[in-house]
Order: structure tokens, then sequence, then C-alpha cells
């Protein structure tokens, strides 16, 4: 775990962590429980092409709201690449894969992590 102070708040690098959201009852538009899906580091992330974008490096969780706000995406090339990608930006996750809704293209233009 690794504790980072950006210009705006503080997060937490974590290892894994869990995306919740609140299901909703189709009858009446209701939210129901939570549920959950872990994300852990070294799972692969696939673009929405089904191409490889890289591993995720970490679980990036804001410690005001104690929720996942991003995954720290580590791209292996000749020199080591982190990008933030927002959990909105997650269509999918899998046993062993993250699936973006995003292209390939747009992976590349995420903001670069520059840690402090």
């Amino acid at each position: 775990m690794t504790r980072v102070q950006t210009s705006d708040h503080a997060v937490t690098l974590m290892e894994s962590g869990l995306l919740t959201a609140q299901t909703m009852d189709q009858t009446d538009g209701s939210t129901g429980a939570r549920s959950g899906t872990a994300i852990q580091r070294g799972m692969t992330v696939q673009t929405g092409e089904g191409d490889t974008a890289g591993r995720v490096a970490a679980v990036v969780l804001d410690e005001e709201q104690q929720t996942v706000t991003h995954i720290l995406l580590i791209q292996e090339r000749q020199l080591l690449a982190y990008r933030l990608v927002p959990i909105e930006l997650i269509a999918a996750v899998g046993k062993e894969a993250v699936q973006l809704c995003i292209m390939h293209p747009v992976v590349e233009n995420l903001p670069i992590w520059h840690s402090r």
C-alpha cells in the first residue's frame, strides 16, 4: 500500500480493490443491494477492441470517500508508462482481465501518473 498526496486530495495505491455498484430494481427503479467486483494487481487490461493495453499496476483509493476511483495501468514498453484509468471507463471485469469501453487511441491519451 502506498499513500500519495495529489494536488486535490490524498489517495492510496492498493494491490487490489472492490468496485461496487448499487443494483436497480427493474420494476420500480429503486436501488437495492450493493454488488462488488474485485480488481487485482497483474490483471490484464484490454481495450474495447480486445487488444491488450497493459496490466493493472494498482487500484487507486480516494482516502476521504474510501472508494476506488481509478486503476493504474502499466504499459510495458521500452520505457514504462503508468496511466490513470477512471473506473467509469471499465466495461467489465473478469477473473483475469479488465475490459475497457474505450479504444486503443483513447488509452494513449489517458493522463500519465507521476508519483511524488
